[in-house]
């Protein structure tokens, strides 16, 4: 449960960091639907740790990755949340195509243990890079 505290209050210094430097002033699309997120995120986070009773190796291994898929989701909705700052629109439909992508997979593998969503997640991975990516390069 440390584990999962100390995430929790990464978030919360990453949002605050970047309200004292100015970010997240506009009410746009991308702040709503990070917010919205980020609650969803929270809700799988608490899913997981009650859902997973198997105590044997591969139930230890799915529970991994589902953790890596709301840890993944809950940062990025901040990230979302704050997209509307940077006056590019494409960096929050990158953030949102990427966390469906990446930490739907990690749900659904995690869950179902299938071993085929595994493999969306590369694609959610290379969303949320060019998400990144997409506040340093080009204007508007």
């Amino acid at each position: 449960m440390d584990d999962l505290d100390t995430w929790y209050k990464g978030v919360f210094i990453v949002g605050e960091v970047a309200k004292y430097l100015g970010y997240g002033k506009k009410g746009g699309v991308c702040r709503k639907v990070g917010g919205l997120s980020g609650a969803i995120a929270l809700g799988f986070a608490v899913y997981g740790n009650h859902a997973f009773t198997m105590q044997d190796k591969k139930g230890k291994q799915l529970k991994k990755i589902y953790e890596k898929g709301y840890k993944m989701h809950l940062v990025h909705s901040v990230a979302l949340a704050y997209s509307d700052t940077c006056n590019k629109p494409v960096t929050g439909y990158l953030f949102m195509i990427g966390i469906f992508l990446y930490s739907g997979s990690c749900y659904a593998y995690g869950l179902k243990g299938d071993s085929r969503f595994e493999y969306t997640t590369n694609a959610g991975v290379a969303f949320l890079i060019f998400g990144w990516l997409s506040m340093l390069f080009g204007e508007k």
